[in-house]
C-alpha cells in the first residue's frame, strides 16, 4: 500500500506539469494587464510552496516529496514572475 501511495504521488509531478503548462501558455499569450491572475494570490501561492519545499528539504527529507515540492515550486514561481512581470508592463 505504501509503494502505491509513494507511486501515485511521484504521478503528482507529472500532474504539476501538465496543469501549470496551459496556464504559462496562456499567460505568455496575454499582451495586457492579466486581468484574470491574481498578484496577490500568486504571491500567496509562490510563498506557501516554498515553505512547502523548504519543509520536505529540511524536516522530512523525501526524495519524493522534494521532487514533486520543487516541481511544484519551479512552475509556481514561473507564473509569479510572468504575472508579475505583466502587471508592471501593462499597469
Amino acid at each position: 500500500m505504501i509503494d502505491l501511495i509513494s507511486g501515485l504521488y511521484l504521478l503528482n509531478a507529472a500532474i504539476v506539469i501538465v496543469a501549470y503548462v496551459p496556464q504559462i501558455i496562456k499567460l505568455k499569450a496575454i499582451k495586457e494587464k492579466p486581468k484574470n491572475f491574481s498578484l496577490p494570490s500568486w504571491t500567496l501561492w509562490t510563498y506557501t510552496s516554498i515553505v512547502a519545499f523548504l519543509y520536505a528539504v529540511f524536516v522530512i527529507q523525501d526524495t519524493i516529496l522534494i521532487f514533486v515540492n520543487a516541481l511544484a515550486l519551479l512552475s509556481v514561481s514561473l507564473v509569479f514572475i510572468i504575472v508579475l512581470y505583466k502587471h508592471r508592463k501593462y499597469c
